[in-house]
C-alpha cells in the first residue's frame, strides 16, 4: 500500500524536545525515502491540548493529499523500513499497531488510513 507519511509537532516548553524528534523522524523517512508531510504548528499550551489536534489534523490531511496516509507521532523511532506496512492489501481502510492482537490495545501511532 502506498501513503504519505503525516505528523505535525509543536514544542511547549524551551526544551526543543519536539522539534529534535522532528529533525530525527525527518532524516529517517528521507533515508528509507518515504514522502511525507511534518508540519510545525504553535502550541496551545499543554500537551494535552497540542494532542487533541490530532484527528482534525488527520482529516485536513486526507483532504489535502490525494493519497492513503500515515499518521506517526513526531517522536517515533524508526529503526527500519516500515516493509509490513508497505506491503497490506490495498483493500484494508484503516489500520493501527496493536500491542495485544485486538482492538484494546491499538496504539496512537501509526494509523494507516485509505484514501
Amino acid at each position: 500500500m502506498n501513503f504519505k507519511i503525516i505528523s505535525y509537532y509543536c514544542d511547549v516548553d524551551d526544551s526543543k524536545y519536539y522539534e529534535k524528534c522532528y529533525h530525527r523522524l525527518k532524516k529517517k523517512l528521507d533515508e528509507y525515502d518515504y514522502d511525507y508531510d511534518l508540519v510545525q504548528l504553535e502550541s496551545l499550551g499543554s500537551y494535552k491540548e497540542n494532542c487533541r489536534r490530532k484527528p482534525k489534523f488527520i482529516l485536513d490531511k486526507l483532504e489535502e493529499h490525494d493519497t492513503n496516509i500515515m499518521w506517526l507521532d513526531i517522536d517515533t523511532i524508526l529503526k527500519k523500513q516500515m516493509i509490513e506496512a508497505e506491503n497490506l492489501p490495498d483493500d484494508i481502510d484503516i489500520s493501527f499497531a496493536s500491542s495485544n492482537n485486538d482492538i484494546g490495545g491499538c496504539k496512537a501511532s501509526p494509523i494507516i488510513i485509505k484514501n
